[in-house]
């Protein structure tokens, strides 16, 4: 009886290691696995003449793989209603493994007026969405 559990024990933790090991097996939904392991965020934001200039914070986890970081860019007017939307893509393949590093992104400002900006990172895309994303587009 002994044996027998064991041995089904032994089972159990061999599925359980194959099971972990198994990731999507779609490039894509690896692509959006990886994005959800990054983070960005905004430090801060100024004007310039005819363009924003965005500094960024971007963390990459251990194991990243992505050369480029597609982000949606929002211009809000001061309800925080959304004025103008871009998707910019950072080249990320230099940042060192788990660090955190500051990136400044230079973009077109609205042709309307806007009083903030917001920067996401888009892990659970729709359909329209990803077709933005600079990543999951590349042949």
């Amino acid at each position: 009886m002994r044996s027998l559990t064991h041995g089904l024990l032994l089972v159990v933790l061999a599925g359980a290691v194959v099971a972990h090991g198994c990731g999507p097996s779609d490039p894509a939904e690896k692509i959006l696995a990886e994005r959800a392991r990054w983070t960005v965020s905004l430090q801060r934001w100024f004007p310039q003449e005819e363009d924003v200039f965005l500094s960024l914070r971007v963390q990459n986890p251990r194991g990243a793989t992505l050369e480029r970081l597609t982000v949606q860019v929002l211009f809000l007017d001061p309800g925080e209603n959304v004025v103008e939307e871009r998707w910019e893509a950072l080249a990320v393949e230099d940042l060192r493994t788990g660090a955190a590093e500051d990136r400044s992104l230079i973009v077109p400002a609205p042709a309307s007026g806007f009083d903030a900006v917001a920067v996401i990172l888009v892990t659970a895309p729709d359909e329209a969405q990803r077709s933005r994303i600079v990543e999951l587009n590349q042949s």
